[in-house]
């Protein structure tokens, strides 16, 4: 269904454009919310899914929006074609990218207050893990608590599930498209 003639051009915010202009400015307003709001998430790891999936749907309905697909299409090739990471892969991005900060000393005093090297020379095995960057885990009476979806104690547990190559990387730049890389095989594949 077409609108009508009349309503093709108006005026928007004080400029004249097209609906398809409008269409193309709520598509942005959607996304700029979608990623503001899984960058809020970084501090909140290990969400059990049935809070995820919500916004989960969200990602999805924005994939479809701007695909102009009906609410029945997979979802997948979509996200895979707009290189999307789904929201719980998104999230373990933040995280990791916040630790890499907090490693070379690019965050914040406090964040990087949160974790702690493992000293490789204080093993007592000659381990290929031993040369490489490695996070303690922090001390912890019970390992099914709310504790465990704090930063200290995510942090280094994704970090060291990282392939050592990625974690021995030095460059934020590097970083970044080796870790979207990883988690988007991880996703998708």
């Amino acid at each position: 269904m077409h609108p009508p003639a009349a309503l093709h051009w108006f005026t928007c915010a004080g400029i004249n454009c097209s609906l398809g202009a409008l269409h193309s400015l709520v598509i942005i307003i959607i996304i700029i919310i979608i990623i503001g709001y899984s960058s809020l998430l970084q501090f909140i790891v290990c969400v059990p899914n049935c809070h995820l999936h919500k916004l989960q749907r969200v990602q999805n309905a924005a994939a479809r929006l701007i695909f102009e697909e009906s609410k029945y299409c997979h979802v997948t090739p979509l996200l895979k074609s707009l290189h999307w990471l789904p929201v719980k892969y998104r999230i373990i991005f933040k995280v990791l990218l916040i630790t890499f900060k907090a490693i070379h000393g690019l965050a914040s005093v406090y964040i990087s207050e949160l974790i702690s090297i493992r000293d490789g020379s204080l093993s007592r095995y000659c381990l290929r893990s031993t040369n490489s960057l490695m996070l303690n885990y922090p001390a912890l009476k019970s390992r099914k608590t709310l504790g465990d979806r704090s930063f200290s104690v995510a942090a280094p547990k994704l970090w060291n599930e990282l392939p050592s190559d990625i974690r021995d990387l030095d460059s934020i730049n590097k970083f970044k498209t080796a870790i979207k890389t990883y988690l988007f095989r991880r996703a998708f594949l």
